[in-house]
């Protein structure tokens, strides 16, 4: 059995939306979100963060985003694998500014 489920999350609010075929609005994914939400995972996975620990979760993806707001370097090498598959990208992105690093105060 999975430790946890994967977690949909995105790094900013949507700038573009779609409407389904019942009339509801959702906001489009891209690639950054998709990068960022599978660093939450990775995140999560190698710290033993439950799904059912919302404090810790949102501790997390505040500190992500902290992260990628206050390093652009970041959104520029997500911006230059834009051509690899957003789990890779994230792996590297983990292994670049997250390794050895403790992602959650305690």
């Amino acid at each position: 059995m999975k430790h946890i489920q994967n977690i949909n999350e995105r790094y900013k609010e949507a700038t573009e939306y779609k409407t389904n075929s019942f009339g509801f609005k959702y906001g489009v994914r891209n690639y950054v979100d998709d990068v960022f939400d599978h660093l939450m995972d990775i995140i999560c996975n190698v710290n033993s963060i439950s799904e059912k620990s919302f404090k810790q979760l949102d501790d997390t993806k505040k500190y992500i985003e902290g992260v990628f707001d206050n390093n652009q370097e970041i959104l520029i090498d997500i911006d230059n694998m834009s051509n690899k598959r957003y789990q890779y990208t994230a792996e590297v992105i983990y292994d670049k500014y997250f390794n050895n690093k403790k992602e959650i105060a305690e």
